[in-house]
């Protein structure tokens, strides 16, 4: 499936970006898709207006 190999293909270079390994890669994109979506509340880190992902 194309949207699949996207989406991998996605995920390595975001993993290599941010030196990351894909289980915690995984865990910075739901936690980021999360709280952009109402579903959790920022960090305290994080409440300031930044995301934690320098955006």
């Amino acid at each position: 499936m194309r949207e699949d190999t996207e989406v991998e293909a996605a995920l390595a270079s975001f993993m290599a970006e941010e030196q990351l390994d894909r289980d915690e890669a995984l865990r910075r994109i739901l936690r980021d898709w999360l709280v952009g979506n109402g579903y959790l509340k920022p960090a305290a880190d994080t409440a300031g207006g930044h995301d934690g992902f320098g955006i």
